[in-house]
């Protein structure tokens, strides 16, 4: 009697957990489909919370079915359970610390092949927008967010055209704060500064925008702003001057596989921030990746300095400084092999800003947060003060 009523529980047991089963890898396959569905909306901007969490409950699923088909044995099931249930909760802390943090690694290798001089669309209206801030920019006819240009200079005019990244186009900060337009206030009436910096952009995107488009502003200064992030982030993502192919469109180099995995889970990403590669080092720093960096500035140098040389300009090259290098004022990169080719030349100077940042900050009883949003990392409008100031402070008009 008791075995027979034993017996019953157990089948009655095992029968619950079976219809159980069945509705989770039926879940589970509408879940797959749904996250195929938006991957081919949104690409890989389908990640969420939830998407790091899968993974492990797939594995806890798989276990259960093992068990389920007496496949494993009960050491193995509580091992494969153990490791996947203290993954999941691993993942659930770094889902709180840092939420989908993966979402912008995977854009950064992005490029679209028909923006050839990656500028914004013309005569619009774009946003610049964080938790931290939200600022409204309107671009001029080439694309670049600045009052339309006139093509001629006014008498005894000195034109300075500013290339560069966001820190030039003045992200995370109003139109009025951007450090083209404090420079131009710095400089006074006699200077026409013009901002041709986009987010996103590096020194090879500002140079054909100079060769094909700014050349004929017939500029007498001319600032390229060089960072790390366009060293190890932009070359390493996009590489030099082989971007532009023959058929008139841009393309980077292929995502690197490390990428993938790293979207679909925080442990893995955070792994591969330990063994060197994270959305600021998409490429392992190397002997051999520092001599093409190498060879990538020797090139940017002497293109500038012909040109400037061709038609009466010169570049200053601005080292500026990222807010985690400015935090102990030192570089994570050596820029003296680009000083030694700037002094080289005839046309351009190197303007490092990290002595005249440490001297602002020093000077005051502020620290280096003062000068940049908390979480954003970009300058807010006191850093771009100060770096207009340093900036003007080496122009020799």
């Amino acid at each position: 009697m008791n075995n027979t009523f034993l017996k019953h529980r157990l089948h009655v047991r095992f029968s619950v957990l079976q219809l159980l089963l069945l509705l989770a890898w039926f879940f589970a396959a509408f879940y797959i489909g749904w996250e195929v569905y938006w991957y081919t909306k949104v690409d890989w901007n389908f990640v969420k919370w939830h998407t790091h969490l899968v993974p492990y409950a797939f594995l806890m699923l798989i276990g259960l079915t093992l068990f389920e088909w007496r496949v494993l044995q009960a050491n193995g099931l509580m091992l494969l359970l153990s490791i996947s249930g203290s993954l999941l909760c691993i993942e659930a802390l770094f889902i709180i610390l840092n939420p989908n943090s993966g979402v912008d690694l995977y854009s950064q290798f992005k490029m679209n092949p028909l923006n050839y001089y990656h500028v914004w669309y013309p005569n619009e209206i774009h946003k610049l927008k964080k938790e931290e801030f939200d600022y409204t920019r309107l671009t001029n006819s080439l694309g670049f967010s600045d009052k339309e240009w006139k093509l001629q200079k006014d008498t005894g005019i000195v034109r300075i055209i500013t290339l560069g990244d966001s820190f030039t186009e003045g992200d995370a900060a109003p139109n009025d704060s951007a450090y083209p337009a404090l420079l131009q206030t710095l400089l006074g009436s006699g200077v026409e500064v013009m901002n041709a910096g986009t987010c996103g952009s590096d020194p090879v995107f500002n140079y054909k925008n100079l060769e094909d488009r700014l050349i004929k502003y017939q500029p007498n200064i001319l600032v390229q702003t060089i960072s790390e992030h366009d060293l190890f982030n932009d070359f390493a993502i996009r590489g030099g001057f082989e971007r532009y192919s023959e058929n008139g469109k841009i393309y980077g180099k292929p995502t690197p596989a490390w990428v993938y995995p790293a979207l679909l889970s925080n442990i893995v990403r955070n792994l591969c921030c330990i063994a060197g590669y994270d959305r600021h080092r998409p490429i392992k720093n190397s002997s051999a990746y520092n001599a093409k960096l190498e060879s990538l500035q020797q090139q940017l140098v002497h293109k500038y300095d012909s040109l400037g040389n061709a038609n009466g300009f010169t570049t200053l090259w601005v080292i500026l400084p990222m807010r985690h290098e400015t935090q102990h004022f030192i570089y994570d990169y050596d820029f003296s092999p680009l000083k030694k080719m700037v002094a080289a030349t005839k046309h351009s100077r190197v303007v490092d800003l990290m002595p005249c940042y440490q001297s602002c900050i020093n000077s005051t009883t502020n620290d280096y947060q003062t000068y940049y949003w908390k979480i954003d990392g970009h300058h807010n409008p006191t850093g771009y003060r100060m770096m207009a100031q340093c900036i003007a402070d080496a122009v020799k008009l």
